[in-house]
């Protein structure tokens, strides 16, 4: 199968280009945040910070608990928590208060 297959009907812009893209977007995000947590494979790990390891346990348990196997979530130096687009935004709020328990 060719790459030029692999074009979205909609704009044209090939998978490979799209995939790099929302990469390069998430480095950009990880690099403003003071605070990073990935999950991979279903795992928390942190990326970037000091983040007590109680709450990547807890952290696990929440992707566990909805199924989310991949995302990104990074915490800026006031508190705020934005998130990857793998996480659908019904699950935020839960998110939000796992971090709160460990300010």
């Amino acid at each position: 199968m060719a790459i030029e297959t692999l074009n979205f009907v909609t704009s044209g812009t090939s998978l490979p280009v799209c995939f790099t893209l929302a990469k390069k977007m998430k480095l950009f995000s990880r690099l403003l945040s003071n605070r990073a947590i990935s999950i991979s494979g279903g795992r928390a790990e942190v990326v970037k910070g000091k983040i007590d390891g109680r709450l990547v346990r807890d952290m696990t348990s929440l992707c566990a608990e909805i199924g989310l196997q991949r995302c990104e979530l990074w915490i800026d130096g006031e508190g705020r928590v934005s998130f990857s687009r793998e996480v659908p935004s019904q699950h935020h709020q839960k998110f939000r208060n796992v971090l709160s328990i460990y300010k």
